[in-house]
């Protein structure tokens, strides 16, 4: 199961905390909203209740009379939604015009209960009501009267001032989620950055353009970058360490092996065949058992995954000048045809040892010219080498390719070289093919991936030389 981007895990985290955050949010200003109109509504009842206080007198019959009406037209306005109730223990009532011929429900009247009430009921149409109630005397010559003075306001004018809140703080919260998920994923690209750097500083030393983490980097990332460039450096030098004993080896054995090998010609003059063919068979033996043990020391350097870079049109040069003081190397004709910038993915020390390997074999077979090409596309960079020799059976491109096979005994050599090129390729991803052409001699195919971003091919740039 692919796993999910750091980018991916971070945005999801800021996206659903600022929608919970934002959430809340909403939830709480609204009730906040919602309590501060109620606050204002009982204020504003309160106002009408002194105002009607205010104008409160007692008329010739003794019921209640107001000398002003208030100036809130609401008042005079049937079922308008604001109302207001007068009455007294005598069940005397007052009410204002917009209660029409309706009146509130209020409990009974209790002239010791001085302190202001405040009470919710379903009133006119159904609707809940908010009233405030308070009572107050007024002086008469038989004493002190009460009268209960109250005052109602429709509870949906306070729902739908809140949901219009609503609506309108959910359009600028959903502005500021926006906002904020914009501030997030810059923070989180700024944040993140240091790692896309080092991801192309690493794939930079794969492609070996460079051997260490190199730059500035933020605190938290910097022992990081310490601890993977001290095993870059114990990388290199344990494979430094081991191709230079693997060399010491090889340059060891040479004067043993030749010592042999004179030894077995001296035999062979003493008509000792026998022991000259023992002799050679185990000097053979030992130098592929030498060359396997030298490809397996190479192979294992790469395991770190590191690669160099070669510059293809200049070692192939260099290849084909040593070609030519090996037998019949001077007699064939080498053919060089690739940009001149073509740069290949590939350690310098591997690249001799896989395309010695290759030419080397070419040599061994062609009759006359060997053509060595090279192109690029996006995706990959395709080298052939073509010779004009008699080419190889199609029953037999497989075994060509096996450790030690050997298509024809009578020309030099162990068999590893094809196969050798072969396991050395196949640690960059590569891939080598042996095909016939139509007009004859075989031809050995390369595939290597682009690893790193290399000029296009200018046509202007080809070069074809003849050396």
């Amino acid at each position: 199961m692919k796993r999910s981007s750091l980018h991916l895990r971070l945005g999801l985290s800021a996206l659903f905390s600022i929608l919970i955050a934002l959430g809340l949010s909403e939830l709480f200003l609204s009730l906040l909203f919602e309590r501060h109109v109620l606050r204002r509504v009982d204020n504003e009842l309160s106002i009408y209740i002194k105002q009607l206080a205010a104008t409160l007198d007692i008329g010739t019959d003794g019921k209640p009379v107001l000398v002003n009406t208030l100036a809130d037209p609401r008042f005079q306005k049937p079922l308008s939604g604001l109302y207001w109730q007068i009455d007294d223990d005598k069940k005397n009532m007052l009410v204002s015009r917009s209660l029409w011929d309706q009146t509130l429900a209020l409990p009974p009247f209790d002239a010791k209960h001085l302190s202001p009430t405040r009470q919710e009921i379903t009133g006119l149409d159904g609707k809940t009501l908010i009233i405030r109630s308070r009572v107050i005397f007024l002086e008469t010559a038989n004493g002190d009267r009460p009268f209960r003075i109250s005052a109602a306001i429709n509870k949906d004018e306070i729902r739908s001032a809140s949901m219009q809140f609503s609506r309108d703080l959910m359009i600028a919260l959903g502005l500021l989620a926006v906002a904020l998920l914009g501030a997030a994923w810059l923070q989180i690209h700024i944040g993140l950055a240091p790692l896309k750097q080092i991801s192309r500083r690493i794939n930079a030393i794969r492609n070996g353009e460079t051997e260490l983490l190199e730059g500035d980097y933020p605190e938290e990332v910097q022992l990081l970058v310490g601890e993977v460039n001290a095993l870059l450096n114990a990388n290199n030098t344990a494979v430094k360490r081991a191709r230079d004993s693997a060399a010491d080896l090889a340059h060891g054995l040479k004067t043993p092996l030749a010592i042999l090998q004179a030894e077995s010609r001296s035999l062979a003059e003493r008509r000792q065949t026998d022991a000259a063919r023992e002799v050679s068979t185990q000097v053979e033996q030992m130098r592929q058992r030498i060359e396997q043990h030298l490809a397996a020391v190479r192979l294992r350097g790469q395991g770190g995954g590191m690669r160099g870079r070669s510059q293809a049109g200049t070692g192939f040069e260099k290849i084909v000048k040593a070609m030519k003081v090996m037998p019949r190397g001077e007699e064939l004709d080498w053919m060089i045809e690739m940009a001149a910038d073509l740069v290949l993915p590939i350690d310098n020390q591997d690249f001799y040892e896989v395309f010695g390997n290759l030419l080397d074999n070419a040599r061994k077979w062609a009759t006359g010219k060997i053509i060595i090409t090279g192109e690029e596309t996006e995706n990959e960079i395709r080298l052939s080498i073509c010779d004009d020799g008699p080419g190889i059976p199609e029953e037999q491109v497989e075994e060509a390719l096996k450790r030690g096979s050997r298509l024809d005994e009578q020309k030099n050599g162990t068999g590893l070289g094809l196969s050798i090129a072969r396991n050395v390729l196949d640690e960059y991803g590569a891939t080598l093919q042996v095909n016939n052409r139509k007009t004859g001699g075989a031809c050995i195919l390369v595939i290597i991936p682009r690893h790193t971003t290399t000029k296009q091919v200018n046509d202007s740039s080809s070069k074809k030389t003849k050396l």
